[in-house]
């Protein structure tokens, strides 16, 4: 009986790195994108349709002759990565056509790439159709009652209109402390940033001097293949009129880890499908997965524009970031993480694809957090105004609802209420941070706790 051949040429496509499949993208990206229907490329893992089986051990591979033959569009919604998902370049295209059905067979994306050093780069087409429809403006927005942070929203009049984003989280530079957001609406130095803050307008800052707008992919990451490629940074920093008035934590979230700190030292393919989490300021709690690593979503006068992370929806769920999350902090969602949620990327924009349903589905274009505080050279603060959980939050309004039970007059009334407690708050001494972490979802800025409370325990929407 044969065994295995151990002069075997086979190549393990799982030993490509990702500087690898940057130097195969180099060589090849103009060769893709004049292939007709190409529109953007990326650098990832293969993506297996989730109506693919997996393997077993009659089947290794999950490969077959039916799973061979043509199965329609490739698209992100109805595919995912697998732990056996091989690295790859992902070619994204706006109109599918099998291999048999070009007109002419050499405008059909090639499966694979093979480089000058010998190595073969498989190519995973995807379709992704652009949807000039943007989601629903319509913003779902929480403002602060006193105190500021990330996730909360900020305001820049320009030209007679109100310039909506997210606040991400604070930075310092040593000497002051700014909060961080996206340069586009920032503005130009000395712009006048400002925000709801008991219904009222109120000036909080204006946007300081240094500023991101892009910069050359190889500055960057120099050690890696990037010619005439700039990373789409858009960053801009809000000089604060008064630090007193911020919390280092972020809306819906809480205090945040320590940076994810993240280099052409230490990015790896490990990053795709890593589960992150956000509270935009128009959306509220997103939840997602970075899909691809530097986006390459435009070309203008011989130069490519990349994003460091395209982040997508994760399970069934939709991401559902809209106008109004620019500046957001993506943060990663790992279970167990012992030091708490870390910072991982800035969102400057959305890039919506086309579903099956011929609706809109929203992905987010991010900035490594750590690459725009490095460039700016400032550095993430942690643990200022920390003492107000959650701002307030669950703990402040529990805490009123069980004392207000304590204060009624009528006995009767008293005797019914204390009676019901757990229908309405919660005893004193289970009101604490851990106990009420996540409970803060009610959409009214007014009773946000008190209604996630209520819709938990009665049922209501």
């Amino acid at each position: 009986m044969v065994t295995d051949d151990f002069l075997s040429s086979t190549i393990d496509f799982n030993l490509l790195s990702l500087r690898d499949l940057l130097a195969a993208r180099e060589q090849f990206h103009l060769h893709l994108i004049n292939k007709p229907n190409v529109i953007a490329t990326a650098v990832g893992r293969y993506r297996i349709r989730k109506s693919d089986p997996w393997p077993d051990a009659s089947n290794p591979t999950g490969a077959s002759a039916s799973n061979r033959r043509a199965k329609g569009a490739r698209t992100l919604e109805n595919s995912e990565v697998r732990p056996y998902s091989w690295p790859a370049l992902l070619a994204f295209v706006d109109r599918w056509v099998d291999p048999g059905d070009f007109a002419h067979p050499q405008d059909a994306v090639p499966p694979a790439v093979y480089m000058q050093t010998g190595q073969k780069v498989p190519i995973c087409v995807i379709e992704a159709q652009r949807n000039d429809i943007r989601p629903d403006a319509g913003a779902n927005l929480n403002f602060p009652a006193s105190i500021l942070g990330g996730g909360y929203p900020v305001v820049c009049d320009v030209q007679g209109q109100e310039h909506l984003a997210s606040v991400a989280c604070l930075v310092t530079d040593g000497h002051k402390t700014y909060a961080l957001t996206n340069r586009h609406v920032a503005g130009d130095a000395g712009s006048v940033i400002s925000a709801i803050i008991g219904r009222n307008k109120v000036r909080v800052g204006q946007s300081a001097p240094l500023q991101l707008a892009k910069k050359a992919f190889q500055d960057l990451y120099p050690d890696w293949p990037g010619k005439n490629i700039y990373v789409d940074l858009d960053v801009g920093l809000i000089d604060l009129d008064d630090v007193n008035d911020w919390t280092t934590q972020v809306y819906g979230v809480g205090e945040s880890g320590p940076l994810a700190d993240l280099s052409d030292s230490n990015i790896s393919l490990r990053l795709i499908g890593c589960p992150v989490r956000a509270h935009g300021a128009a959306s509220g709690d997103m939840r997602g997965e970075i899909c691809a690593l530097f986006y390459r979503f435009k070309s203008v006068a011989g130069s490519e524009y990349v994003a460091d992370a395209l982040i997508g929806p994760t399970g069934n769920q939709p991401l559902g970031t809209r106008p109004g999350d620019s500046g957001t902090l993506w943060m990663t969602d790992i279970e167990g993480e012992k030091d708490g949620p870390r910072p991982i990327a800035l969102q400057w924009g959305g890039q919506v694809f086309q579903d099956s349903a011929g609706q809109g589905a929203s992905y987010a274009l991010a900035t490594f957090l750590s690459t725009a505080c490095n460039a700016l050279d400032v550095t993430l603060l942690r643990g200022w105004n920390i003492g107000l959980p959650e701002y307030w939050g669950a703990v402040g309004h529990y805490g009123i609802a069980t004392k207000a039970c304590d204060v009624i007059s009528n006995a009767n009334l008293k005797k019914l209420i204390n009676a019901n407690l757990d229908r309405i708050s919660y005893a004193v001494a289970d009101i604490n941070k851990k106990t009420m972490a996540g409970l803060s979802k009610c959409r009214s800025p007014m009773c946000r706790t008190w209604c996630g409370r209520w819709g938990r325990t009665s049922g209501a929407a």
